[in-house]
């Protein structure tokens, strides 16, 4: 899993596949489609359409554009978790901790809480 830092949070791609396939299971279920029809209909296999309801696979740009226009939505951030539910704030602790970092990436991201406005090492 990979982490990106940007204002004092992580984006945690995980957490995000995760939601995304969350919602097209809801989406999908709400218009009582099968996984079948619907990755008929979306152009994929089955096992895909399992995958990014799991969270397993990453959903690509242009098929979030084929879900939405299936189920008529206008705008494709409808179907994107918001920030605030893929992004958790990370202690100097847990960065310390974290193994996917290599030491470099960690003294890096230590050094930049220290000199982010109002940042202090905790």
């Amino acid at each position: 899993m990979r982490l990106y830092y940007k204002d004092m949070a992580l984006v945690n791609e995980k957490l995000l596949y995760l939601r995304l396939g969350k919602k097209i299971k809801e989406l999908r279920e709400k218009h009582d489609k099968s996984q079948e029809v619907f990755a008929e209909e979306i152009e994929v296999s089955r096992a895909s359409v399992a995958n990014y309801e799991n969270g397993s696979q990453p959903v690509g740009v242009s098929t979030l554009y084929k879900i939405a226009a299936l189920f008529g939505i206008k705008d494709i951030n409808d179907l994107l978790p918001s920030l605030e539910e893929i992004t958790t704030a990370f202690p100097e602790n847990k960065i310390e901790k974290d193994s996917t970092l290599g030491k470099k990436q960690k003294a890096e991201v230590l050094d930049f809480m220290e000199k982010a406005p109002g940042g202090e090492k905790k």
